[in-house]
């Protein structure tokens, strides 16, 4: 669909192919880094012009090579053949060769002859690379000088490196594919205009990321977006209001003269949606990536759909492309995966400077107030400066003035068609081709102004003509936007209500009444509009059963929100408190986000917030609650899309932090986290709001306004962090997860150092201390000497004073051993394990101490039976200098069984048992012994046992918990970690592993057993034992086929591939892939559910493996070809790992049906690396080398060329493959030859059609306006 062949190249022209030619130095230069302004071309093409059309100037020694083989290259562009005879003229004058060339060999250089015309097989190459070689045989240099003859094939093979170039030679010989243009003046400026790109210091690019504050310049965006599509797999978009510029911006984003860092324009592919453009970008792009070439695709007026499709190819693994789309609608969300850019419209000024440029007769003061009509709208500003005439002037007339005249251009005052124009303006966009049927909307907006349907077809075509209406497939739009609103306002004034509900709302499809409600959306301004919104939302309005809304009916409320804030969160509020406030409280969810946006306005922000906040839902295990982010995303420093004030919020803190439902004091701790935020700033929301003007919400201008902030939210923090409330607790924990922050980024230092004061004097801060300690350890460095000193005496104050509160600091820490460093208080070490180590002796040594302070330790006691931290460490040290360990153990049962179960922790009895048993292994097999009956004990016995090395007593302890079931079953999981089995028997192992699997719900703790087991014995390079083995076959032989479980199917696969090996294996292999195949078939499984498994059996027992997935009658074999497809799609196939001459050998016992079996499963082509073309696996060819019937494998390859699941565009995908035929050697084979052949027309047309279908499919969704 976009390939550039030699036939293409012969059809050039003598200029167009001289251009070509240097168009592909320039891009060769860019690729590699170098300068294209050392390309240099130009004169007639034959005329006397020295022998070079083409040259290439670098400074000499300047490494490249390829198709510009050389720093001094110089080419000769023929369109004739150039046969010797040619040649030899061609290179010398009157019997000397050229000066140019010998200059050339003199540069170590080289000349390169071109030829369109002619098509040179190996033999007919050599013979003019001979001839060129004879040419120059008789000057000083001619060794140093590289000589070749670039005939119509290798050009094509050039531009085939170079996607943008490919429209461009297509564009020269009248191929052009519909729609689709190289790097050129997408934004259509008129023939002999200036067209450099205008640019001032305004901010007009939103980049969404508040470093930037409230934008940058589109200089400094215009470098950003280079940066990421420069690079394969990027996605960007470019949204702004119709006519403000954006097109033009993106053909700068290639412009070398604009910035720095311009992108490589022959890379570049644009198209417009509004052209119809075939094939369809999802096609392209598939076929772009397909055959790994580079390009950046420029998709204009792209819908969000499209977008999305296109950001789901372009960034798959290996992608070769990036992509820059372009569309007006500014209201979408952010889509994944895409950096997104607002280009807002231009100053005045830079208007007014693109209008002199353009019309250099109009006065400064009319273009002046051109500009200032315009809203900074270049498109608005144009066309009015289009329609001043020769001695016309603008001055005196009114902005409805201005209007009639951009309306009218330079046509007669026809009021019919502004009542066209107006009927079309009131809905976003209508079906502009469909004129008859009760459907037709055409009609409907005829019936608004009492206007035929054929009359307003015409109207429609001659607002088209005057670039007031835009097309996209069937569908048109009154744009810019400008226009459309302004119009849509004077229509509301105009119809009766009556008429415009009969023909947009009564009967009217729901598109049109949908349209209609996203262009009332854009007139706030519109006394009329704000009529039917309220209307709308009042009591039995069309709207106001908001809590039982569809789809449909919310997409409406959101279109007209924006011109009736307060009526929508009056509606909303009714909503809550109504009969229906149950269903509002599900349905009301899928209206967050507008709620969000009614919060921007301080009027309106005290009563939203309240409303958002009765929708969010308590958090656990991680989940996150929508309506929580969007309250907390309000209390943001930057990019909280509110103004409402710092005191506003605050209030709504407070009343969260002081409330008694345990809910909104979560709320209010989220709320305060994101006021504490002080570097880290990003938002998903959409900060647009119809036609309103917005931006990302408050943003301070001064330091002293970022101060303000931060002091007012920590006075509050630190009044409640002291108070006798239940929330104190969780803010002294978020003030030490935001203190790192804070103090380095803030700027608050006094009201953080009075926080942390005031909460150290109510008791010691253990959060608070170990996070100076990060801070300091983190970037205290990179402070001003002033600010790390003072840090440093807050270290000092906060740090721990005596036993208990050092046990809490450094043992109750969760965040780890290495969270903590103590140069200043213990001494420096350089690296993590010994830091690590240090902090163990610290732990032990406080362990030691506590076993001493019977004060201490009577006070920490709750907190060591069920707290987290490093107690076992801990617990070894209080063993080691506890005078009674029996005593000391009986103490700490008696707490952990006086605490709540689900609070429980053993660690500190484990650190005891663990040193016990280091000098007194009968003491610690006594403390087991009594463990096993103890009521509390009994339910973590294998956990405790676990912390000692277990010999033959401690197995039969482990038997005896089993058989009793005391313990829950899950507990046993500790014997696989830690290499907690070392030293068990290994029969020992292997009976307990399978009594475990025997238990309800032990079969996965089994399997995790066994599995470490192995991997203990990989690491330290033991082989497996026998029992072990003969434990994993017993388990392999007890799967059940059922849900997905991708952790038990990784440990199963290396069970399998270890267990299953030899005669042992072979039974049991067998039997395990046939119950697969019977579950897949019987739908109790997916077969990618257990592709690890079955790899592993594959590796154990290939020939086994293959006999059960594929012997058997027709349908059997139908059913492990399906499993292996299933499998292959989802994590590769699990055939790769068969050696290919296993696979022919076992192919050829029964040749007639196992090699078309191969042929169905094997894989049939990789990529050696992410950008190297595909190429056939060696097991492929060998299949059809091997095969008795070559026609019966390549039918089964042909039928794995169309894909059942594909991404992008399947046409691609089946071309990509069908190229793929060229590379197989038949050998003579007749019937193969014949039968490819034959294929080869059938893919064809299989191709063609597909691409008619994609094309047909692609155009109905992606070419319309919403």
């Amino acid at each position: 669909m976009f390939e550039i062949t030699g036939d293409d190249v012969a059809l050039l022209n003598d200029g167009d192919l001289r251009s070509l030619v240097a168009l592909l130095c320039e891009a060769e230069l860019r690729r590699r880094g170098l300068p294209a302004s050392a390309v240099t071309w130009g004169g007639n093409q034959t005329a006397a012009d020295g022998g070079l059309d083409v040259r290439v100037s670098l400074p000499a020694g300047t490494p490249i090579d390829g198709f510009v083989p050389r720093a001094a290259t110089g080419f000769q562009v023929k369109k004739p053949d150039m046969p010797r005879g040619e040649i030899l003229a061609e290179m010398r004058l009157a019997g000397t060769v050229r000066p140019v060339i010998q200059e050339l060999a003199a540069q170590a250089g080289a000349y390169i002859i071109v030829s369109a015309t002619g098509s040179t097989a190996d033999g007919a190459l050599a013979n003019r690379r001979k001839a060129m070689a004879d040419a120059v045989k008789d000057i000083a240099q001619r060794d140093q000088l590289a000589l070749d003859f670039y005939d119509r094939g290798r050009i094509a093979t050039w531009v085939r490196g170079y996607p943008g170039l490919k429209p461009w030679v297509r564009d020269r010989i009248g191929k052009s594919l519909l729609g689709w243009q190289p790097y050129g003046s997408w934004a259509h400026k008129p023939v002999g205009s200036d067209d450099s790109y205008l640019a001032d210091d305004a901010l007009r690019i939103q980049t969404g990321s508040t470093e930037n504050g409230d934008g940058v310049t589109a200089l400094a965006g215009l470098e950003r977006i280079r940066d990421l599509l420069g690079q394969p797999g990027k996605v960007v978009r470019l949204v702004g209001l119709s006519g403000v510029g954006k097109t033009r911006f993106v053909q700068a984003i290639f412009d070398p003269v604009v910035g720095a860092r311009s992108l490589d324009p022959s890379l570049a592919v644009y198209a417009d949606m509004a052209d119809t453009p075939d094939p369809q970008p999802i096609a392209l792009a598939s076929n772009l990536v397909a055959q790994r070439m580079r390009a950046i695709l420029v998709i204009d007026n792209c819908p969000q759909e499209l977008h999305r499709r296109l950001s789901e190819l372009v960034r798959t693994a290996g992608s070769t492309i990036s992509v820059v789309t372009i569309e007006y609608d500014i209201r979408e969300d952010e889509p994944e995966g895409t950096d997104v850019f607002g280009l807002e419209p231009s100053s005045p000024d830079l208007v007014q400077k693109l209008v002199n440029r353009r019309f250099p007769s109009l006065s400064d003061v009319e273009a002046q107030t051109i500009a200032e009509f315009s809203g900074g709208n270049a498109r608005v500003a144009l066309a009015l400066a289009e329609t001043v005439g020769k001695n016309e002037s603008l001055a005196g007339l009114t902005d409805d003035g201005l209007f009639r005249r951009l309306f009218q251009q330079r046509h007669e005052h026809d009021s019919g068609l502004l009542l066209v124009a107006q009927a079309c303006a009131l809905v976003f966009s209508f079906d502009g081709e469909t004129v008859t049927g009760d459907e037709s909307e055409i009609v409907r907006l005829g019936g608004l102004v009492g206007k035929a349907a054929a009359e307003i077809f015409a109207g429609i075509a001659e607002l088209r003509r005057r670039d007031l209406v835009q097309q996209r497939g069937i569908w048109r739009a009154v744009l810019p936007h400008a226009i459309a609103n302004r119009l849509a306002a004077v229509a509301l004034q105009n119809i009766p209500w009556a008429t415009i509900e009969t023909q947009l709302v009564n009967g009217a499809s729901e598109r049109l009444l949908r349209s209609f409600s996203r262009r009332l959306g854009y007139l706030h301004g519109s006394k009329e509009a704000v009529v039917i919104v309220d209307r709308w939302l009042g009591p039995d309005g069309y709207v106001a059963d908001i809590a039982n809304l569809n789809g449909f009916g919310r997409a409406i409320l959101e279109n007209i929100a924006p011109v009736a804030p307060a009526a929508v969160l009056d509606a909303i509020e009714r909503a809550t408190r109504g009969p229906d406030s149950e269903t509002m409280r599900e349905n009301g969810r899928h209206l967050l986000r507008l709620m969000r946006s009614l919060a921007y306005d301080p009027e309106l922000f005290d009563r939203t917030v309240p409303l958002l906040a009765s929708f969010a839902r308590p958090e656990a295990d991680g989940a996150r609650d929508e309506a929580t982010d969007a309250v907390e995303s309000l209390f943001y420093l930057y990019l909280s899309g509110t103004h409402a004030s710092v005191d506003q919020r605050l209030r709504a803190v407070e009343t969260w932090l002081r409330s008694s439902n345990p809910a909104d004091r979560a709320l209010g701790i989220r709320a305060l986290g994101a006021m504490f935020e002080a570097y880290h700033f990003t938002s998903s929301y959409n900060f647009d709001f119809g036609a309103r003007p917005r931006d990302h919400g408050y943003y301070p201008r001064t330091d002293a306004e970022v101060l303000h902030w931060f002091e007012s939210a920590l006075n509050l923090a630190g009044t409640l962090a002291t108070a006798d409330h239940p929330v104190a607790p969780a803010i002294r924990a978020l003030l030490a997860d935001k203190l790192r922050g804070l103090w380095s980024s803030a700027g608050a230092l006094d009201a953080l150092e009075r926080t942390a004061r005031g909460i150290a004097a109510s008791g010691f801060w253990r959060e608070g201390w170990i996070a100076v300690r990060q801070t300091q350890k983190f970037v205290g460095q990179s402070m001003p000497e002033g600010i790390a000193a003072r840090l440093d005496a807050l270290e000092k104050l906060l740090r721990p004073a005596n036993l208990i509160e050092n046990v809490r600091a450094i043992v109750m820490n969760r965040r780890g051993i290495g969270a903590l460093d103590f140069d200043d208080i213990y001494g420096p070490d350089d690296d993590i394990e010994a830091e690590t180590a240090r902090t163990e002796r610290i732990i032990l040594q406080l362990g030691e101490e506590l076993a001493h302070d019977a004060d201490a330790f009577a006070t920490l006691l709750p907190e060591l039976v069920g707290a987290e931290g490093q107690l076992w460490l801990l617990g070894r040290g209080m063993a080691q200098a506890a005078p009674d360990r029996g005593a000391l153990w009986d103490v700490l049962v008696s707490e952990l069984a006086k605490t709540q179960e689900s609070n429980r922790n053993v660690q500190v009895l484990r650190g005891i048992l663990h040193r016990v048993a280091e000098h007194d292994a009968a003491g610690a097999d006594g403390l087991l012994d009594a463990a096993l009956l103890h009521d509390t004990l009994a339910l973590w016995f294998p956990t405790l046992q676990s912390a000692v090395p277990i010999n033959s007593r401690g197995m039969g302890r482990l038997r005896q918990s089993l058989a009793s079931n005391t313990a829950p079953i899950a507990r046993f999981h500790v014997l696989g970690w830690g290499r907690a089995t070392d030293g068990i028997d290994p029969c020992e192992l292997a009976d307990l592993i399978v009594a475990i699997a025997d238990k309800a719900g032990g079969f996965d703790v089994a399997i995790e057993i066994l599995s470490m087991r192995f991997h203990a014995d990989r690491t330290q390079k033991n082989e497996p034992s026998p029992h072990s083995l003969e434990a994993g076959r017993e388990l392999l032989r007890r799967i059940t086929f059922g849900d997905k479980n991708d952790r038990e199917d990784h440990r199963l696969g290396r069970i399998a591939q270890l267990c299953l090996v030899g005669d042992a294996g072979a039974s049991i292999a067998h039997d395990l892939v046939g119950k697969f195949l019977e579950a897949t078939k019987d739908h109790k499984t997916q077969a990618y559910y257990h592709d690890d498994l079955v790899k592993g059996v594959v590796k154990a027992q290939p020939v086994v493996a293959l006999d059960g997935l594929f012997d058997g009658d027709a349908a059997l074999r139908k059913s492990g070809v399906r499993a292996i497809e299933d499998m292959t799609h989802m994590h590769g196939n699990p055939l790769d790992s068969v050696p290919d001459d296993v696979l022919i050998a076992w192919c050829e016992a029964e040749a007639a049906i196992r090699y078309p079996v191969a042929a169905a499963t094997v894989t049939l082509f990789r990529r050696p690396d992410e950008k190297a073309p595909l190429q056939w696996t060696q097991a492929a060819r060998m299949v059809l080398e091997k095969a008795p019937d070559r026609v019966q494998v390549l039918a089964e390859f042909l039928r794995r060329f169309r894909p059942r699941t594909w991404s992008g565009s399947r046409a691609a995908i089946i071309e990509s493959n069908v190229r793929m035929l060229d590379e197989l050697d038949f050998g003579g084979d007749a019937a193969a030859i014949s039968f490819v052949e034959q294929a080869k027309k059938g893919l064809a047309d299989a191709v063609a059609e597909e691409q008619r279908w994609e094309t047909q499919r692609d155009r109905g969704r992606d070419e319309r306006f919403e």
